[in-house]
């Protein structure tokens, strides 16, 4: 399609929806829920197509080389002044009552970085893309649908764009994994991290979250559980069960998680037995594996030897899980006291008096 081509069809498209602004503006490329009160709105005012066949005189010389890139400006870039205007967006929903007439953003937050150079020198030629965060009035509803408005004096070149929140699909850029994965059988840790950068408007404050429900959701199945996967997963049998065998099996944090749901009472338990069972064998293994080595040996170290004889190797794990979950007395003494041992020898104190 031509250009004038491309221009008419636009025109004719916000005619009857409101949702193109003008073809030359900056590329409005995502937006997405950050979570129940934020949603992230993502534009590039160009970018940079490089060249990279391994093909032509300067393939495999230095980066002060012209490579042959080219960089597409999508034309005036965003207005940065009106995207940090909170009434600049409105939110509406079909399905979330809430919403059902629009509603204004709170806030406006803005990050903008370069995006790509060419390898002009020394000076380059740089793209930007820009991030605004938008603070919410009210929080999304799951699994409900929204309709975002933005001012055409933003810049922008669509005006308008439909998201569903949906905790299960949608992708949130406040949760940060391993980009690897975690080997279920060796991963001591399999952890994410919850927080975001909101440009200007600094951390996401996330601390109203601790102790909320969680659940494991297979994405595969749909099966949305906690419990009957830590049941049918637990490698506890008896009291002399391992929480941890290297190079089997490691299931410490899982059994802390569970553990601890049933001590600050952020989730319901159904399986009482299995609490009981996991308490006794998490402070049967920290007794077994720390506690005796700090109460025997003349170092009065606890680490568990399993993961080797170093000065900077503290495997405490167990001791650690079983000493939040002991009750007052001499098990809880004896854990405390070893706990503070390794953690002395790791502060400097050890047999050679080194200092690490």
């Amino acid at each position: 399609m031509s250009l004038g081509g491309s221009l008419k069809a636009c025109a004719l498209a916000a005619a009857a929806a409101g949702v193109c602004a003008s073809a030359q503006a900056s590329k409005l490329v995502e937006v997405r829920s950050v979570d129940d009160e934020h949603i992230m709105i993502y534009w590039q005012d160009a970018k940079v197509t490089y060249q990279d066949d391994g093909k032509g005189p300067t393939a495999f010389m230095g980066h002060e080389t012209k490579g042959g890139e080219v960089i597409t400006t999508f034309g005036p870039p965003l207005d940065t002044t009106a995207a940090q205007t909170a009434g600049n967006y409105t939110l509406a929903s079909a399905d979330d009552a809430v919403y059902s007439q629009p509603l204004a953003a709170t806030e406006a937050y803005r990050k903008t970085k370069v995006s790509g150079t060419d390898s002009r020198w020394p000076e380059a030629k740089f793209t930007l893309e820009h991030t605004v965060y938008l603070k919410l009035p009210q929080k999304l509803q799951q699994g409900k649908h929204y309709t975002l408005r933005i001012a055409p004096a933003t810049n922008t070149d669509i005006t308008s764009r439909e998201i569903t929140f949906d905790i299960y699909i949608s992708v949130s850029e406040a949760i940060h994994v391993n980009m690897i994965g975690y080997n279920p059988e060796h991963t001591a840790v399999k952890s994410a991290d919850l927080y975001m950068w909101m440009g200007d408007g600094g951390a996401r404050d996330y601390s109203g979250y601790v102790g909320k429900p969680i659940t494991l959701y297979n994405v595969s199945t749909g099966e949305r559980s906690y419990e009957d996967v830590v049941a049918k997963e637990t490698m506890l049998i008896s009291r002399n069960a391992n929480l941890d065998e290297r190079g089997k099996l490691c299931q410490y944090w899982p059994t802390a998680g569970y553990l601890m749901c049933d001590k600050f009472k952020w989730q319901p338990i159904h399986y009482p037995d299995l609490v009981k069972k996991m308490q006794a064998a998490v402070i049967a293994e920290a007794m077994r594996k720390n506690v005796v080595n700090a109460e025997t040996w003349p170092s009065r170290r606890s680490s568990d030897t399993a993961y080797g004889w170093f000065q900077s190797t503290q495997a405490c794990d167990a001791m650690c899980i079983a000493h939040a979950v002991a009750a007052d007395g001499p098990d809880q003494d004896r854990l405390l006291r070893a706990m503070i041992l390794e953690s002395d020898y790791g502060l400097g104190r050890n047999c050679l008096n080194m200092v690490l």
